[in-house]
């Protein structure tokens, strides 16, 4: 981004605000009061804020967010997958949300992997998906993490035996 965008950014974000400000004014006290600067329309906290949340979202504007499933169509989801290959290819960012479909047949190499608590096999099979070809320096790190929604989120009772099975050995 350029200096020069930044300050347009800045500027509209500004003007933006100061617009918000009167309007709001002059409906909650039906009397025209200017917010601005320097008796000017400008409010510089929302040039300042748009521009800060502008710049720090501007990454993940950059399509590296992916979402995988088995509620996908298979031509979505192979889709999703080339997407997220050919990028990792790159060595562009890549953060993808899964469910368990990751844990099987997804030939993926991440750098590294959360993985809800689950049975062993299931953890087992997505720490497989991390530094798979070895590429990552230092390795791979795989986080199991005990999540804190207390509703019911595995899907069958043997699921769930497991996965307490896994927390008794952690605890150990």
């Amino acid at each position: 981004m350029t200096f020069f965008q930044f300050f347009w950014l800045f500027f509209c974000y500004s003007f933006l605000g100061w617009a918000l400000e009167v309007v709001t004014s002059a409906v909650r006290e039906r009397r025209y009061r200017d917010h601005g600067v320097l008796g000017g329309p400008l409010c510089l906290i929302y040039g300042v804020t748009g521009c800060l949340v502008t710049v720090g979202l501007r990454e993940l504007a950059q399509d590296s967010l992916f979402f995988l499933t088995t509620d996908l169509c298979p031509a979505h989801r192979s889709a999703v997958i080339d997407t997220i290959r050919e990028r990792l290819r790159q060595h562009l960012p890549c953060r993808v949300v899964s469910t368990q479909c990751i844990e099987a047949g997804v030939d993926l190499d991440l750098q590294a992997m959360y993985r809800a608590l689950a049975p062993l096999e299931a953890i087992i099979q997505a720490a497989g998906r991390c530094n798979r070809n070895g590429t990552a320096p230092g390795g791979g790190v795989v986080t199991v993490f005990i999540p804190e929604d207390a509703r019911k989120i595995y899907p069958g009772d043997a699921y769930q035996r497991g996965a307490e099975i896994v927390k008794l050995l952690w605890a150990d």
